[in-house]
């Protein structure tokens, strides 16, 4: 927080570099602000927003009112415990003496502070903060190295290691320069403007000046505010065609880090490259070349003969980089088509043929070892989603079979965002089932966690099928050869594989559960396995678990309703969101709180697993009742959780509170010098709570403030 007795200044820092590669820049810029908010923090500057921009070019620091010193601070040197400093008629020991002299004060200006070994001496002093100019000298070189990028260079004699060689250094607290020097470049007050149009330096005051001469230079380093420029040109652009922009985040966001001034271009290609697949020409624009599609407007996906482009240098003449971008286009969609028509001179099954020269994993064989898993794991998901269905069977194992043949085709190698598209356009001009040509095209589905967030599933069963099979294989198989994610390693994408799955099985029922799933995908490993195959299923269902609960948290549900129903889960997914939604039902009554009380002292009371009481035995009456009111409860919910119907069960579980509680009252169940009695009381209660957590375990339902009633008689 600022202190507004202080004085404040600006602070600005631009790294100017050789060009950034686009991914590298946000994280850089991420980077750049979290450790100089850090840094400000441990050398006790105060200032307002911290904020960063960058093009390719440059990475780009502002704080706003940075204090012009450190806060004042109170240092404490302890010394020697008090018993020890003093002897018994209250005089100074050579300890306290020694301790005074060494921090140069008298023994009585020392204070006395409380420690968790005892009352010590200690020496405090006040200490004033040092010039801000002077501290970010020495913190603006070390904020700038500590930034560790995927790839980084040195230059030079090689003692400096950055992402990108760095050109020049502007760093400004206020108007004035901040000293200090990366390798052989000198910080200073300058900066520079677009590499072609204004390669000059120029001076700068201060930010406001800063991005009034970076205007003026063709250079527009807000990334947010280039991104929507470049955004409102594509669409204006695509409008001018005659169509409409067919959308790209992804590409969007990168083109936005490639360009610090964006000229956006239209360009036309022939139509005779309309004959290949809308997919094949948008990867052919867009792999290579970065290239915006445009499609007729009011279809899905009917492209017309244009594309977009986003340069980076500014033309007086825009017709000359239109006919340089299409002639660079040309020879690419040329490519395609030569590779399409190669392609089609051979059938699938030939390519699929071929597929045990290429390695999945040197533990888990090739991709047609992995196709003949896929075949064997299709033919058990088909007995839930065809039953009896033999042709279903004959298609789905076809699917299998095919499926990752496209990886040898030329098309593929050129272009791998075509893998299943490719293989689905060709599967169907060689008479393919459509139910076959949906699955190879789908099976890939969802392909990101964009794709999960927008709801880009597989459309038809059998690609949904196909989907479960392949990501159910690579992740048992990670776990197999010990490739289970870690913290910051996920090599395979694991975690997006069982999200994938977890959501799949929500929108339809497509395996029994994931306990079965799992145990069939590691059958078809058996021969790879080096540890207990046990083992491996608890990790892999945890795994599973560990997702599910956080996607449960994301979508709104509370942690102890979630964690009370995992506790007791089956390995449904879909089973496991109705017990959800029905605890999150059930904490909404009115009754809630007397409810859970009750629930729980059935469960928190039971010792063991006993048998089920024996009626003969009930001494009491209120035992002999609640005996009678379970088992007509149970005949009533039994039907009930068959149909996943929770909320109505729980309702009529509701319903035995009042007899739970009247036991309670009347019964001792930790009954003293009487073991059968004890033992079978137990054993009634252990029935109910065996009940109960066919749904939940409700020892885990948080009740704040009511821990205590919730103590059992004993």
């Amino acid at each position: 927080m600022k202190d507004d007795t202080i004085m404040t200044k600006e602070l600005l820092l631009e790294i100017g570099t050789e060009e950034i590669p686009a991914g590298f820049v946000p994280p850089g810029l991420a980077q750049l602000k979290k450790e100089t908010e850090r840094m400000l923090a441990e050398n006790r500057i105060t200032h307002g927003k911290v904020q960063t921009m960058g093009t390719p070019r440059r990475l780009v620091l502002i704080v706003k009112e940075v204090s012009e010193k450190q806060a004042d601070t109170t240092e404490e040197k302890q010394g020697p415990l008090v018993e020890q400093a003093f002897d018994k008629d209250g005089r100074p020991t050579r300890a306290a003496l020694g301790f005074a002299r060494s921090v140069g004060v008298e023994v009585e200006d020392l204070v006395r502070v409380s420690t968790a070994k005892g009352d010590k001496l200690a020496h405090r002093r006040n200490v004033s903060g040092e010039k801000t100019e002077e501290i970010l000298s020495v913190m603006l070189p070390e904020i700038i190295l500590s930034s560790r990028f995927p790839k980084s260079m040195h230059w030079g004699n090689g003692d400096i290691r950055f992402v990108r060689p760095i050109h020049w250094i502007l760093a400004l607290f206020g108007e004035k320069t901040i000293p200090f020097s990366i390798g052989e470049t000198q910080s200073g007050n300058s900066s520079r403007g677009h590499r072609f149009t204004h390669p000059e330096p120029f001076p700068v005051k201060d930010f406001a000046d800063y991005m009034d001469r970076l205007d003026r230079a063709d250079v527009v380093v807000d990334p947010v505010f280039r991104k929507d420029l470049i955004e409102k040109h594509l669409l204006k652009q695509a409008e001018k065609a005659g169509g409409e922009l067919i959308p790209d985040p992804d590409l969007l966001d990168e083109v936005t880090y490639l360009v610090e001034y964006p000229v956006v271009v239209t360009g036309r290609f022939d139509e005779k490259f309309l004959r290949l697949s809308p997919e094949v020409l948008i990867q052919a624009m867009r792999s290579h070349q970065r290239y915006f599609s445009i499609k007729k407007k009011g279809t899905d996906l009917e492209l017309l003969p244009c594309f977009i482009t986003v340069c980076n240098t500014p033309a007086p003449d825009l017709s000359v980089l239109c006919r340089g971008n299409e002639r660079v286009l040309l020879a690419r969609l040329n490519d395609a088509e030569f590779f399409y028509q190669e392609d089609l001179k051979h059938k699938l099954d030939d390519y699929a043929s071929e597929l045990k020269q290429v390695v999945y994993h040197n533990r888990l064989g090739s991709y047609a070892e992995k196709a003949l898993r896929l075949q064997k794991l299709m033919g058990w998901l088909c007995e839930f989603s065809f039953p009896g269905d033999q042709e279903a069977k004959v298609r789905a194992y076809r699917s299998a079979l095919l499926c990752k043949a496209d990886l040898i085709s030329q098309m593929v190698g050129e272009f791998p965002g075509l893998q299943g598209i490719i293989g689905a356009e060709y599967s169907q001009l060689q008479g393919e089932h459509e139910e076959v040509v949906k699955a190879i095209r789908e099976h890939y589905l969802p392909r990101s966690a964009e794709d999960i967030q927008n709801q880009v599933f597989p459309a038809s069963t059998m690609g949904t099928l196909l989907s479960l099979a392949d990501k159910m294989d690579a992740i048992v198989g990670g776990w197999v050869v010990g490739l289970a994610p870690t913290g910051s390693q996920d090599p395979y994408a694991l975690r997006r594989q069982a999200l994938g799955v977890i959501h799949l099985m929500r929108r339809g029922k497509y395996a029994p559960n994931l306990v079965e799933f799992i145990d069939r995908a590691l059958a078809l490993l058996k021969d790879r396995i080096e540890i207990p195959p046990a083992d491996i299923k608890e990790q892999v269902l945890e795994f599973f678990k560990g997702r599910l609960r956080a996607l449960f948290l994301e979508e709104g549900f509370l942690y102890d309703a979630v964690d009370s129903v995992l506790a007791v889960w089956n390995g449904d997914p879909v089973d496991a969101e109705h017990r959800v939604r029905a605890i999150s039902g059930l904490k909404s009554r009115p009754d809630f709180e007397p409810l859970m009380i009750a629930f729980k002292r059935v469960v928190n009371i039971i010792e063991g697993n006993p048998p089920p009481a024996d009626p003969t035995r009930f001494e009491h009456p209120s035992e002999r009742k609640l005996y009678e009111d379970f088992q007509a409860l149970e005949k009533r919910v039994q039907p009930l959780l068959k149909k996943q119907n929770y909320e109505q069960a729980l309702a009529e579980m509701a319903g035995l509170r009042p007899t739970v509680d009247r036991f309670f009252d009347d019964v001792l169940v930790n009954v003293e010098n009487n073991e059968p009695l004890r033992q079978n009381r137990h054993a009634l209660l252990n029935q109910i709570g065996n009940l109960f957590k066919r749904i939940s375990d409700f020892s885990k339902i948080v009740i704040p403030g009511s821990e205590q009633k919730a103590i059992a008689k004993g």
